[in-house]
This record gives structure tokens, C-alpha cells and sequence, in this order.
């Protein structure tokens, strides 16, 4: 198995930015053990892909004590339905809004990464496979929340024209071949 990544491309700008921000900006990146430039480029991601859908989906941020007591209060197939029932209209929807390709390569890059690097909801990767590419999403939140990600993945993969060959589903991973 192979896992693609692909190149970067950089560029020189300059900003003009008030004293204060830039100031806040040394702070926190010192804070994350980061330079400066690595903390602009990580907002700057964050904001051109997952906020932009977070925004438009009308996303709301909670705590995450409260997030799992939440699933926990909640049976496994009741999850299973909001998933079935949120999958195919949520990201789809956003898509089509925003212009985006139902291209799977986009909706990987679009949606899947952003939402595991910056909502908390999973940890994503993808890897490559005899041709077939396998969407690996890991999380702290138990059976449900999987059994929730899998129908919902399964749906957003079908609604913009994508087929699933399996899903598998385990207590903290859930691994999607499309």
C-alpha cells in the first residue's frame, strides 16, 4: 500500500498587518512550537477549506465531553439513520453551492481532510490499493460514532456519484473502499 501525497508549490506575498496581530501571531505560534509562517499557513488552510463548508453546513463547534456523552446517550442505530439521512444531502449540497467537482479526488481534498484535520470529528488518511483508493478515518468516539461515519462516508461517496466496495466498521476506525 502507497500513500500519495502530492507536491507544493510556494510563493513569496507580503501583508500589511496591524502591530497587535502580528504580535498575537509570534505569540501563538511560539506557544504551538511553530514559526510564524506555519501558523499563517495553517489558518489560511483552515479557513479556505473546512470553514468555508463548516459555514455553509452551518456547523456547530462543541466539547468534546459533552460530543461523546451525547453518542452515548444515543443507540447505535439511531446513529446509523442520521448517518444514512445526513450523508448524502450535507456535503452534496455544500458542493454544488460552492462549485466543487463531484470528483472523488475533490471530495477527498475538499472535504474529508479538511474535517479531520480541523473539526475534531475524525483523523483522516487515504491510501491507494490495487487501483482502489481506501479512506481510513480514526477517532476516540466509540462504536457509534463509526457506525454513524460509515453510513455518512457511504453517502457522501454515493451522492456525488461514487460507488462503495466495503465498509468496515471497528470501535475507534472506519475504513471505506471506494
Amino acid at each position: 500500500m502507497e500513500t500519495l501525497t502530492p507536491a507544493r508549490r510556494y510563493v513569496h506575498m507580503s501583508v500589511r498587518l496591524p502591530l497587535s496581530l502580528k504580535e498575537a501571531l509570534r505569540s501563538e505560534a511560539a506557544i504551538r512550537g511553530l514559526n510564524v509562517n506555519s501558523l499563517i499557513e495553517m489558518v489560511l488552510t483552515k479557513f479556505t477549506t473546512y470553514d468555508i463548508i463548516a459555514e455553509y453546513n452551518s456547523s456547530v463547534q462543541m466539547n468534546a465531553s459533552l460530543f461523546k456523552n451525547l453518542l452515548n446517550r444515543a443507540s447505535q442505530e439511531d446513529m446509523k439513520n442520521m448517518g444514512r439521512a445526513l450523508g448524502p444531502v450535507i456535503v452534496k449540497q455544500a458542493f454544488d453551492f460552492l462549485g466543487y467537482s463531484h470528483d472523488m479526488n475533490i471530495i477527498t481534498e475538499r472535504y474529508f481532510k479538511p474535517v479531520g484535520s480541523f473539526s475534531g470529528w475524525y483523523k483522516f488518511n487515504t491510501i491507494y490499493h490495487d487501483q482502489r483508493q481506501i479512506l481510513l478515518f480514526s477517532h476516540e468516539y466509540g462504536l457509534n460514532w463509526s457506525s454513524f461515519l460509515a453510513e455518512y462516508v457511504s453517502g457522501v461517496v454515493r451522492s456525488m456519484g461514487g460507488t462503495i466496495q466495503r465498509a468496515e466498521v471497528a470501535d475507534s476506525l472506519v475504513t471505506v473502499n471506494v
